[in-house]
């Protein structure tokens, strides 16, 4: 501000009189959700202790990140019905049709209409849907709001690196999502306390950063990985991730932002492009308090809504999959093959009504379940049927603990084994397996023996692909073991 407007605004008194506010104006730091909104701080809650329509309407809009993706990308948020609730006419159907098959039509036709518009098409289209909840986390009341979206398309090739090749990893439907938290500050205004945005959940760790008291950053900024749509804060608005700054994972494995599919378990900064002026897209809330002629706009709606038009469609379980899903057999998607998962990957899982903790699938659950396949390289191929607990532990450096116990059979023989091992990620596809199996018998228990162990395991979708070496022993006989086996 020029001089003479300064003057005009504060008076022409004694310097001291506007020297003290004008210094504290200009060295205070923004805090991460902006100025205080009283709509916000006011927000109310319901007989039962949720939190009304308006209010969940108020803090989804206050706190709305924004999107920033790559200037490549092809897929944006919208609604995975958008042929009929924006009245767009994508296949052939007779103007004034009503055959919902006839409006929606199939995977390929939506995918490439959505390819073929322009950016403000797309903008017309962009909506991102939204929930908000009471619950607790660190023994201390806080307020979670998810924000999903969906997206028409998922275009993504990952890059295993033992053994090195390429997989492609596309099908119609993406869901992802992107946690806030907030709680009170000392004024009695809500402010962000953590954001934890998915990384291909369910086999990633979620990017996660928590904020101190006072931590000055600015409106929620997310970017979105090219093509697979995973996302993490970028906290100093630079438009890299950063390790650390941005977000950490709390585990050995840190996604971040992978634009070209390489997964090695320790992040790099080449594993992405910066999203620069010239190089991104970004979407940001249509509510926001100022529009940028630059970016584009999206939509918030209620969960509740998408819920309920998918309701009124009363679609059967062939219906949705006749319209959502593309023909994937069934060896294909036990492979990991993806026929985009219409029971999972068009509207938001029902929120578990849990008061405590942030609505985020745990990673852990991912290496707990049960295994049944096959076992080479002892004295006849055989056929197992096991149990798997992991404990995915913290830290860099400190291995995870897993216990297995199986029960194989082949033609001559019957075992029972109990596997004590320490594990650790050499990739995002490979672990390093290491310790002791105890091998009984079944038709003798006198007869056991104690083993060192130690391989590789690599997931292929559901499969899971070990090779291993042990000791010999008298009761197995056999030095190498190569297993095959379904995970679930």
């Amino acid at each position: 501000m020029p001089q003479s407007s300064l003057f005009r605004v504060l008076g022409r008194r004694s310097p001291l009189v506007w020297f003290v506010p004008a210094l504290l104006l200009l060295t205070s730091r923004p805090s991460f959700a902006g100025p205080p909104d009283p709509g916000a701080a006011t927000v109310e809650f319901r007989p039962d202790g949720e939190l009304t329509d308006a209010a969940q309407r108020t803090l989804a809009g206050r706190f709305a990140p924004t999107l920033i993706y790559h200037r490549d990308e092809k897929f944006f948020p919208t609604s995975p019905l958008f042929p009929i609730e924006d009245d767009v006419r994508i296949g052939q159907a007779p103007v004034g049709s009503t055959s919902i098959e006839a409006r929606l039509g199939n995977v390929d036709q939506r995918r490439e209409f959505y390819e073929k518009l322009s950016p403000q098409g797309k903008e017309a289209l962009a909506r991102v849907y939204y929930r908000a909840y009471p619950s607790r986390l660190d023994e201390q009341p806080v307020i979670v709001i998810e924000y999903w979206l969906y997206y028409v398309q998922n275009d993504y090739r990952v890059r295993f690196n033992l053994p090195p090749f390429w997989v492609e990893s596309n099908h119609p439907n993406d869901l992802e999502h992107i946690h806030v938290v907030v709680r009170r500050d000392d004024t009695g205004a809500y402010v962000v306390h953590e954001v934890l945005t998915s990384a291909h959940s369910g086999t990633m760790p979620v990017n996660r950063r928590r904020f101190a008291d006072g931590e000055g950053v600015d409106r929620t900024r997310v970017i979105v990985e090219l093509g697979s749509h995973a996302s993490a804060p970028d906290v100093d608005g630079d438009g890299l991730f950063t390790k650390g700054t941005d977000a950490v994972s709390g585990y050995k494995m840190l996604w971040g932002i992978r634009d070209r599919g390489i997964i090695w378990p320790r992040y790099n900064s080449t594993y992405m492009d910066a999203r620069t002026t010239t190089n991104s897209v970004v979407f940001e809330y249509e509510g926001g308090a100022s529009r940028s002629p630059e970016r584009l706009q999206y939509r918030l709606v209620p969960v509740t809504d998408l819920e309920s038009a998918f309701s009124d469609l009363d679609l059967s379980s062939e219906e949705r999959r006749a319209l959502f899903e593309n023909h994937r057999n069934w060896f294909r998607r036990m492979f990991g093959g993806n026929n985009g998962r219409s029971s999972e990957l068009l509207v938001p899982p029902t929120r578990q009504t849990n008061t405590h903790g942030v609505g985020f699938e745990r990673f852990a659950a991912t290496e707990r379940g049960f295994l049944v396949g096959t076992q080479l390289n002892m004295e006849q191929q055989g056929v197992y049927a096991g149990a798997r607990y992991s404990f995915l532990l913290g830290g860099t450096y400190v291995p995870d603990v897993m216990f297995e116990a199986d029960a194989i059979v082949s033609k001559r023989t019957r075992y029972l084994t109990g596997h004590f091992l320490v594990t650790y990620p050499l990739d995002g596809s490979a672990t390093l397996m290491f310790g002791k199996a105890v091998v009984y018998d079944a038709t003798d228990f006198d007869r056991r023996q104690w083993d060192w162990l130690g391989g590789v395991e690599f997931p292929v979708g559901h499969m899971r692909v070990f090779f291993a070496t042990r000791s010999y022993g008298p009761v197995t006989r056999y030095s190498q073991e190569v297993r095959l086996s379904y995970f679930f």
